[in-house]
């Protein structure tokens, strides 16, 4: 009867650890995200010659939207992977 406890307990720390992992990687993901638009404001403009500074800013605007898109795939990803892991167990 014990050893039924013992791999309750184990199954039960793995889906804690899953958890808290899935939540630390959604929160740097979303800090990425949130980084790359306080860069491209501080560095393109220091970057880009003046006649050429708006463009150059939106398609810097630009391509870091489509990073955090990605990045929101990637949690959603995560979330069906450590799903499909966790009916395994």
């Amino acid at each position: 009867m014990s050893s039924v406890f013992f791999f309750e307990n184990i199954i039960s720390n793995f889906h804690l650890a899953q958890t808290v992992l899935m939540n630390s990687i959604n929160v740097a993901l979303k800090f990425f995200a949130s980084a790359s638009y306080a860069i491209i404001y501080i560095y393109a403009n220091e970057l880009f010659p003046t006649n050429v500074r708006n463009t150059g800013m939106g398609i810097c605007s630009m391509i870091a939207r489509i990073g955090a898109i990605i990045g929101t795939f990637c949690n959603d990803s995560l979330v069906c992977l450590f799903g499909k892991m966790r009916r395994h167990f």
